[in-house]
Parts: structure tokens; sequence; C-alpha cells
């Protein structure tokens, strides 16, 4: 008796296990590092890339299934990675502000699917910089950094050239939704938006804030979504103009925002927070991870979703397995 009371409780342990596994929305992938992910990108279904601390740099071929290291043009903490095809792509890496490097910000491009990388010139200057704001040519429209700075490319696309805001707060994302229209996020609730290509930027109508802002997307030329310090959540109906808070309960960081559809979006951040919402972001629900580590970036092979972050960490939503990538509408 004694042992069938024994066998019945391990059945049913392994039971509850195995459903608080199934039940977990996240499962992790092997990356083969423990360096700290800090960006993700796939050009397509099926090549995905994500670079990280001392010029790591991983690719996949299977949609994100395995991930191999590939050949890195730099040494330096690599802040992100964008492709606008297969073949065509860039680096965006940083020293750190505690080696030796005289050279901070390093830009570099390959035009053969990363076999080879090449450097771009970038005008001198102190600032530091962070992410890409990708154009609408599909190219790199504009790179956001420190001091209200970002950088520019030349008609030729030969070198970038610093242009410097008003505003001195730190700039950490952006994405143009049109040849003309886009915008612009950062430190003390910034929200800056254009309506003519980056000739102008004007200050948007934002809930009063201070938090850094450090992810904003779109889903069309109007429906946007910011995230950021302390669990702000900001939308937007009109293009960047003007801001609602529809910010959840959690008081944690939150480090970028992605959004598959007008319905459904996730945000990710510190302390291993997931937060999903399927209305369009009026609630967010908290999701299991059995992490608790810093997650960077977002990143969406067209069916499934993916997280990295700190120690090597990468993430995948079995949820999302199935769900398409809608063609862009804007």
């Amino acid at each position: 008796m004694r042992h069938l009371f024994l066998s019945s409780a391990i059945v049913l342990a392994v039971a509850a296990f195995a459903n608080a596994f199934a039940a977990e929305p996240w499962v992790r992938v092997d990356s083969g590092t423990l360096a700290w992910l800090r960006t993700i990108h796939f050009p397509d279904a099926r090549n995905g890339w994500i670079g990280g601390s001392d010029g790591i740099l991983l690719r996949s071929t299977d949609g994100g299934v395995q991930w191999s290291k590939a050949e890195s043009p730099t040494a330096n903490d690599i802040k992100d990675v964008f492709f606008s095809s297969p073949k065509r792509g860039w680096i965006l890496a940083e020293a750190s502000p505690f080696g030796r490097s005289g050279v901070s910000t390093e830009l570099f491009e390959t035009a053969d699917g990363g076999d080879t990388w090449s450097p771009i010139a970038i005008e001198s200057g102190s600032e530091r910089f962070v992410r890409f704001v990708p154009g609408f040519d599909g190219g790199i429209g504009f790179i956001v950094g420190e001091m209200g700075t970002i950088l520019t490319p030349t008609a030729d696309k030969s070198r970038f050239t610093r242009t410097r805001f008003s505003s001195k707060a730190l700039l950490m994302s952006g994405q143009m939704t049109s040849q003309s229209r886009g915008t612009i996020v950062g430190g003390n609730g910034t929200i800056l938006y254009t309506e003519d290509a980056g000739g102008t930027w004007m200050p948007a109508t934002v809930p009063s804030s201070r938090s850094r802002l450090n992810s904003v997307y779109y889903v069309d030329t109007k429906l946007g979504w910011a995230v950021g310090a302390k669990g702000r959540i900001f939308s937007t109906d009109d293009g960047g103009k003007k801001w609602q808070d529809v910010s959840p309960v959690v008081d944690i960081d939150l480090n970028d925002v992605y959004f598959v559809d007008a319905k459904t979006g996730f945000a990710a951040g510190d302390d291993g927070v997931v937060l999903r919402t399927n209305d369009g972001g009026s609630t967010w629900v908290r999701e299991l991870t059995s992490m608790n580590r810093r997650f960077e970036r977002i990143g969406f092979n067209g069916t499934a979703a993916f997280l990295v972050g700190f120690g090597g960490i990468i993430l995948t939503d079995r949820s999302a397995l199935g769900r398409q990538k809608p063609d862009r509408i804007f």
C-alpha cells in the first residue's frame, strides 16, 4: 500500500511539473555563449542575426532554431544589427567607455550576407550611439544616441554626419513609418516626430513623465507604442503627435516593444519581465519565463517571437508559432 501511495505521488508530481512546463509560453534556445546579447533581427523567415558584448555575432539560417557564431568585424560591443534583405545589412558597435580605444562608435556594412563587412565613415565626435532607425528605402535612415544627437547618412551614403537637437536627452529608439514620417524616443520622456524625413523634429504631446523611453514600434502610419523605465507604456493613433498613457501596474524597466499586428504585442525588460497584450495595448498580462534576466530586444521571424538578453539568453514564444506576420501596410 505504501509503495502504491508513493508511486501515485510521484506520478502526480511529474504530471504537475509537465503541466507547469507546458503552461510556460517561453522556452530557451541554446546560444552557445554567455555574452550580453543586445540585439536580434530577422530579415526574413529563415535568416536571423544576434549581436552582443565583445563583438559576439550569432547567425541562424533555420528561423532561430539553431544559432552559431559568425565572423564579426569588431571586438567592441554590438549595439544593433539590421538587415534590409538577407544579403544587405549593418552593424553598430561601441567601445567600452572604460576601454583604451580612441574610437567609440563603429559602423559596418555587408552586401554578401555577412561573409564580409566594410567600415562606413562617421563624422568624429564624442557622443555614443545605441540604435538604428531604418529608413523607408531599405537602408539606414538615422542612428540615435547621446546628448540628443543623431547620425544621418550623406546623399551618396558614403558616410554619416552628426546632428544635435536642442534637447540634450539620450535618444534610444526610432522608426520611420513612411518616406517622410517618423518618431524618435529617449530620455526624460522625450518623443519627437518628423513629417519631412527628418528635416525637422517636433516634440509630441506626451503625458507628464520624465521616465526614459527605450523603444518605439508602429504597425502602420498611425498606430504605435513606446515603452520605457518604470513600466511606462504610451500609445498613439495619430502617427506620433499625441500619446496616451496605457501603462500596466508594473514598476520594472521595459527595454523593447514589438507588435505582431494591431492587437497582439509584446514588451520585455528587466528582471525577466515579459508583457503581452491581445487587445492593442488596452490591457497587458505578464507571462512566465523562469528567467530573472534582463531582456534587451524582441525579434520576430514571421511565425515566432524571440527574446535576447544578459547571460547569452535566447527565448522563443511557442504560442507565437503559426501566427503570421502581416504584410507591411504603410
